[in-house]
């Protein structure tokens, strides 16, 4: 990380004219609190999480999918939920197939899900042959134990970061090796998005060489659930992605001639009929009709609820799911904004698992 990247934006003295949530006071939980909230999360939520085993390698038939050649100025940047990788002995056990998927896709940023720590994603990076990118974890859960309640978001880049900050809504990091600068998450509370309990936040990180910023995602799973009882879940999603939305709009000014992308697992399909909607203030959750339905994830940042935010999603023309455990549209998604959306293609998936319950999503970027 670059000399003097202790925080991530430093506002001038131009007016800025976009919306910035209400700045409150966040006290940080203490560590018996926070080891408390862990036990809980991985002995009630985590065991209501647990996924169906991947039913094969393949989703179904393989398609033939071309990635381009490694060319002077054009970028892979992919997502990957790569299920359940919690131990360095997972990460040997699938080395084959991680191998596999790095010379098939060869991506030059990878956004990834399911890792419980840095060392196992600077493994994962050598594994797939890529012992000399930059690789960036979040830290939200301090124990990187071998269990889903644990689970981090990274990036493994061929280019060296600006900057890597960990917006957690509890605040906890104590200097481990990895541990990047920390910063809590605040709600869109002048859009009614209020602060929810949460596990997770997001990954913020900068990469100057192709001028992008990319925030990662693995928003709150529905277990399976849909309507009222699946509300806490979706209000999770809507808090980690407003505060997600602001960054991006931050980014817009601190940053200018990026390109601003946002990867990852929402938990959501991009249009799953029986859960989106794109009004904050209405929540329809039965017998509907044409009222606005009760998860608001995606239309945050497309819909231009969130200071007139109008992100371009690359996967929005994908109409099959990317997972085997959720059906629908695909959870797996990629946004991008700035200007230069005509950069990049739209996202490409192959049906191939590589061993996890996800499929990966790519698309290619063309600097500027």
């Amino acid at each position: 990380m670059q000399k003097g990247a202790t925080m991530k934006k430093i506002l001038g003295t131009v007016p800025v004219l976009i919306l910035i949530a209400v700045c409150f006071s966040v006290n940080a939980e203490q560590e018996t609190d926070r080891s408390a909230e862990q036990a809980a999360e991985q002995n009630t939520e985590v065991a209501a999480e647990q996924k169906a085993e991947p039913a094969a390698e393949q989703t179904g038939k393989e398609q033939t999918v071309e990635v381009p050649e490694p060319a002077a100025g054009k970028v892979i940047i992919a997502t990957w939920n790569m299920n359940d990788m919690l131990t360095h002995s997972e990460v040997t056990r699938r080395k084959d197939s991680l191998k596999a998927f790095a010379e098939k896709v060869r991506p030059d940023i990878l956004c990834v899900q399911e890792v419980v720590s840095y060392g196992i994603l600077k493994n994962i990076a050598v594994t797939m042959g890529f012992k000399d990118y930059h690789v960036a974890c979040s830290d939200f859960f301090q124990s990187d134990g071998a269990h889903r309640g644990a689970f981090e978001v990274g990036v493994i880049s061929k280019y060296p970061f600006g900057q890597v900050i960990e917006y957690d809504p509890s605040p906890d990091n104590k200097n481990k090796e990895g541990e990047p600068i920390e910063s809590v998450i605040r709600p869109m509370l002048k859009l009614g998005v209020k602060k929810v309990e949460c596990k997770r936040g997001y990954l913020w990180v900068s990469i100057p060489a192709v001028r992008l910023t990319i925030s990662v995602v693995h928003l709150k799973s529905s277990f399976g659930r849909t309507a009222r009882a699946d509300s806490i879940n979706a209000a999770k999603r809507e808090f980690v992605t407003g505060a997600v939305a602001l960054g991006v709009i931050e980014d817009v000014h601190f940053f200018p001639g990026y390109s601003y992308v946002v990867a990852g697992d929402f938990n959501v399909g991009h249009s799953d009929a029986s859960k989106n909607g794109s009004d904050l203030k209405s929540d329809c959750y039965a017998d509907c009709g044409g009222a606005d339905l009760y998860d608001d994830t995606h239309a945050i940042l497309y819909a231009g609820i969130a200071g007139g935010l109008s992100m371009t999603n690359l996967t929005g023309h994908i109409t099959e799911s990317t997972t085997s455990t959720i059906s629908g549209s695909p959870v797996d998604n990629i946004y991008v904004y700035g200007g230069y959306e005509d950069h990049f293609t739209g996202a490409r998936k192959i049906n191939k698992t590589y061993g996890s319950d996800h499929v990966p999503v790519w698309t290619v970027y063309s600097v500027p």
